[in-house]
């Protein structure tokens, strides 16, 4: 019969990824500090922070957007009929009422009457 030999393993060595805390959602301008890396780190991911200083929020780490989205020209083309886009523009090069322009040209102290 064969000896069973028994090997020891060398203990594996974690990566410091797994040894990471989940981090709280809202933390104070110290902590933030000590885990700012981590911070960065978690937001590419899309996760969202709060930092607050003697427990007010003062700033926020946001993911930034990937790509700002490019308005297209042209998309709504053809959705109105020709009638309906002429009643459209004439809506808006109309003049305003006058109770809405006296709204505008009242001080911030006289109410328009």
């Amino acid at each position: 019969m064969k000896a069973l030999r028994t090997r020891t393993r060398t203990p594996r060595k974690r990566s410091p990824m797994r040894r990471r805390k989940a981090l709280p959602r809202e933390l104070n301008v110290g902590e933030a500090k000590a885990v700012f890396s981590q911070l960065v780190d978690e937001a590419a991911r899309g996760a969202r922070f709060v930092i607050a200083k003697a427990g007010t929020p003062v700033a926020r780490i946001v993911p930034l957007d990937v790509a700002p989205e490019k308005f297209v020209f042209g998309t709504l083309k053809g959705l109105l009929s020709p009638a309906d886009e002429r009643a459209l523009l004439d809506a808006v090069e109309a003049p305003l009422p006058d109770h809405i322009l006296a709204g505008f040209h009242a001080s911030p102290l006289e109410a328009p009457e």
